[in-house]
């Protein structure tokens, strides 16, 4: 009899811890044109527009695809999404054809719809000398509409270089399992 007394509370407890997991937002991964629209006012160099770092281009037409500008110069890159997003993580395919250049050190700084500020992440450390993506989570900033990459330093070829950018990849990597080649096979 012990049980059945407390069958119906029982299942009113899973029926909520149910409704608690489910009315957690999921967070889309945030990648490529129609998501993300990349402005500076960095001039780039050599046809490697700012506009290639959201293009969602991980492999073709080889890994000469990006955003690069002459040596020595640093700014903000604007990230503009689509909609208001939550955000949980910050991806970065650091330099374009991978000869330690590309962002040392980094701040992303985050923005509403009004422009108003919701926060900022401490200085970043860019990857030096990889293919593979760095993520960089952070605690989850509800309605982000811009993202400003703040690029504080270079690397010691001193030439920003930004292969590809985008946003939270920490539950395909975990779907995924983290192997390089299952993620980067998800997108073209």
């Amino acid at each position: 009899m012990h049980r059945l007394v407390n069958a119906p509370l029982r299942s009113l407890l899973l029926s909520a811890a149910a409704l608690t997991i489910l009315a957690v937002p999921a967070q889309a991964t945030i990648m490529g044109p129609g998501q993300i629209t990349a402005t500076t006012a960095v001039p780039s160099q050599g046809g490697f527009t700012i506009d290639q770092i959201c293009d969602g281009l991980l492999t073709a037409p080889g890994w000469y695809n990006g955003f690069a500008v002459n040596p020595g110069i640093i700014g903000t890159i604007h990230l503009e999404l689509a909609t208001a997003q939550a955000l949980g993580d910050f991806v970065l395919w650091n330099d374009v054809n991978v000869s330690a250049e590309g962002i040392a050190n980094f701040r992303l700084d985050f923005f509403d719809a009004a422009n108003l500020p919701l926060g900022s992440t401490p200085v970043l450390v860019g990857p030096i000398g990889q293919t593979a993506p760095a993520i960089y989570p952070f605690p989850v900033v509800e309605n982000v509409k811009r993202v400003d990459l703040v690029v504080l330093s270079l690397n010691p070829s001193p030439r920003l270089e930004i292969r590809e950018v985008a946003f939270n990849w920490s539950d395909v990597v975990a779907t995924e399992g983290s192997s390089w080649s299952r993620v980067k096979a998800l997108f073209r």
